[in-house]
């Protein structure tokens, strides 16, 4: 009466738990030799499955059906109703995890693709002397990064294109500047990237630019936050001329004068000590 109390109270979920295998072990290790054939049955096989120290998922179940088997025919069809049923619970959670998982695996996917891409010329790049520094400093590898310009008098989506030194290279086109606009006052984060120099009919340089924006949420390494701006480092600060450089920089007449007075102070100064 013992055990089956027992029994129906580890069979009544379907399944056996850690602490209820440790019950069955406590119970094994006191009617080991006992006269009674399913006790003895049930009590070596808890035995066996325990000597080790670790229980896999077919030795519990294992561990269940021998339990049914010692069960009274009733109770026996009851434990066995209700394994299968456990058992098709846990594979229906196992399938739901699964599909949870790939839902998540395709938003993550989602959350790091582009939102839009873009290839571009920049435009202006005859102005202000540019394309001679373009010609000198830029080259493919050369990083690039796109500047809002929202106080432009020109256009109200100004989109500056600058180098690492943040050198205006150019603006995008306005054909692009609305999109481009939109991304960056959203605070989109981008990747940019100098695609080829292109060298016009007229010989003026006029860098071909690929870029892509993303959401802010995800998680693509490398991208440029949407108000960065290249550090420009300051001139240094001027140093005070020196004497010499002082003196350099006066006319003749002036140092010749000043030289003939001193020597007067000078005679003066000794005349006078003299007498």
């Amino acid at each position: 009466m013992e055990l089956l109390l027992l029994l129906k109270e580890i069979t009544a979920d379907g399944k056996i738990s850690d602490h209820e295998i440790r019950a069955l072990q406590e119970w094994a290790s006191h009617v080991h030799e006992s006269n009674i054939p399913p006790v003895r049955k049930l009590a070596a096989v808890i035995q066996h499955v325990c000597e080790d120290g670790k229980l896999t998922h077919d030795e519990r179940e294992f561990v269940f059906k021998t339990i049914e088997s010692v069960l009274p025919p009733e109770d026996r069809a009851i434990a066995k109703f209700r394994r299968q049923q456990a058992k098709k619970d846990e594979k229906l959670f196992a399938q739901e995890v699964r599909r949870r998982e790939a839902e998540e695996a395709r938003a993550e996917a989602e959350r790091n693709e582009p939102l839009d891409e873009f290839e571009t010329y920049v435009a202006g790049t005859r102005y202000e002397n540019r394309h001679a520094y373009i010609s000198t400093r830029l080259t493919p590898s050369t990083p690039v990064f796109l500047i809002r310009e929202r106080g432009n008098r020109y256009s109200a989506n100004a989109v500056a294109v600058v180098d690492d030194k943040g050198v205006c290279l150019g603006y995008v086109p306005e054909d692009d500047a609305s999109d481009v606009a939109d991304f960056l006052d959203r605070n989109h984060p981008y990747k940019a990237r100098i695609k080829k120099i292109w060298t016009a009919r007229d010989g003026n340089l006029v860098p071909i630019i690929q870029f892509e924006f993303y959401r802010p949420d995800c998680a693509v390494p490398g991208l440029v936050k949407a108000d960065f701006k290249p550090f420009v480092a300051p001139p240094p600060p001027s140093l005070p001329p020196s004497a010499s450089e002082q003196m350099s920089g006066l006319p003749l007449g002036a140092v010749i004068i000043g030289i003939c007075v001193l020597v007067v102070i000078l005679a003066i100064i000794l005349a006078n000590a003299l007498s």
